[in-house]
């Protein structure tokens, strides 16, 4: 079973039904993105692409984000969590938002404010990497102080080259396992 693994939601437990192509991050990555970003979560506005499970937006909320939106295009996953959202957290319903949508589409058509923090957890060996990279460059959710959080595979060739010729300065990369955790920003010119 899933469970939030910080802050004042710790160990509420996640709903979700396993399915074919639903690879949840686990729960040591998601602990160690928790710690790694503890000072940055209060009060800020988060966007979780590719949301699956939601778990990294309920690990925001828990940590004290004021809003948080998810974007998940598969409905099998979107419905039941728009209902545990709505049932669980009555009183935050317009800093909730949940899109059913592909995730590149909502880059394209976002024109709200930028985003504090944006998740990014595409499936591992996903085709569409290099097109992730430009729709965000393009993005207006991404404004200059906006932190990028990209979970990939170890063997998916994001490096920091790509990253900058796609406008983006590679802060930090964590290693867990296969799983690698890249903070990236804007490049300021």
């Amino acid at each position: 079973m899933l469970r939030i693994q910080s802050g004042s939601l710790k160990g509420t437990p996640i709903p979700y039904n396993p399915q074919p192509g639903l690879r949840p991050t686990t729960q040591k990555v998601r602990e160690a993105v928790s710690n790694i970003l503890r000072n940055d979560w209060s009060n800020s506005s988060v966007a979780d692409l590719f949301s699956g499970t939601g778990a990294y937006g309920l690990e925001a909320l828990s940590n004290g984000a004021r809003q948080v939106l998810w974007v998940e295009r598969d409905r099998k996953l979107v419905q039941p969590f728009q209902h545990f959202l709505k049932e669980r957290f009555k009183d935050r319903g317009a800093s909730l938002q949940v899109f059913q949508e592909d995730a590149l589409s909502f880059l394209g058509r976002w024109t709200g404010d930028p985003v504090d923090i944006l998740i990014l957890d595409p499936p591992y060996h996903w085709a569409l990497r290099e097109e992730l990279l430009s729709h965000l460059n393009l993005s207006v959710i991404v404004g200059t102080g906006t932190l990028l959080v990209l979970e990939f595979h170890h063997k998916d060739p994001y490096h920091a080259d790509s990253f900058r010729l796609n406008g983006f300065e590679l802060l930090k990369m964590y290693a867990y396992g296969e799983s690698r955790v890249a903070l990236l920003r804007r490049h300021n010119e």
